[in-house]
Formats: structure tokens, sequence, C-alpha cells
């Protein structure tokens, strides 16, 4: 990743999973394509618990990234996590809506079905319009009325 931002300062590589919360997880893989690591919660909050022989890494919360980055305003923000993206939607702080314009999400109901429906429902409750993309299960939404957020 920091090769593919390297031409780019303003953006800053940050080795971490998003997840509801801040701590641990542990990372799955499934055995099948090399893109395709999902995230597991743990109860520990340290790197180094050995209860588990899996690679762990940091988890962070968006709100968390949002405070770090000191900007008010996320004008895109692209999640494909695997569904994690369900327990993120379920459980965690969803306050970083609030100063998002446009989240382009990829649903993973493969792996956690009814994230899409689950997804959809708080996007509407906060004034989210969706718009269906062709390429597989993303959907891009958009704040109702863009000009009002800024």
């Amino acid at each position: 990743m920091e090769k593919n931002v390297a031409a780019f300062p303003t953006i800053k590589p940050i080795h971490a999973a998003i997840f509801t919360n801040e701590g641990f997880v542990e990372l799955e893989d499934p055995a099948d394509e090399a893109w395709a690591y999902r995230i597991k919660s743990t109860n520990s909050s340290s790197p180094n618990d050995n209860s588990s022989k899996t690679n762990r890494v940091r988890a962070t919360t968006i709100q968390h990234l949002l405070s770090e980055s000191g900007r008010q305003q996320i004008d895109l923000i692209k999640l494909d996590i695997e569904g994690a993206e369900f327990d993120l939607f379920e459980s965690g702080d969803l306050g970083w809506l609030e100063h998002t314009r446009v989240l382009l999400i990829e649903c993973h109901d493969n792996i956690r079905p009814g994230c899409s429906e689950l997804i959809h429902k708080k996007m509407v409750e906060r004034n989210f319009q969706s718009i269906k993309t062709p390429a597989y299960q993303n959907t891009l939404y958009h704040k109702l009325n863009l000009t009002s957020n800024r």
C-alpha cells in the first residue's frame, strides 16, 4: 500500500483494520483468493495475546481516524472489509456518517446474510440515497442534499 500511495503526499497509509472498536482483531485466511482475508473479533486489547495462531492486527474505528486526521469532513469513503461491514453497521458508532458526503461500500451478503439490507436501512435513516453500481456488490450512498453538509 505504501508503494501505491507514495506519489500522493496527502495520503497517509495506516496499518489497521476498520472495526467496531479500538483494539486488535485476527486475520482469517479463508483459503480463497489472496485478497479475501477477513477479520474476526477478539476480546483482547493486546497485540501479543498468543491465544490464537492467526495474524493479529490493530483495529480502529472510522470515528477515531476522522478525529486523528483533524478533518471535519469525509468527502468519499470506500469500504470493502470482507463482511466486517455488517458488524460496523450493526453495533459500531456511526457518528462518522454525519460528517460523510459519499460512501461506496461493497456488501458481502455471501459472508454475512442480511448485510445489504442492514446497511441500506441505516443509511436511509441518515438521509442518504443509494445508487447500485454494476461492479460486484457495490452500492454508492450520497447525502440527499450535498451542499448542506459543507
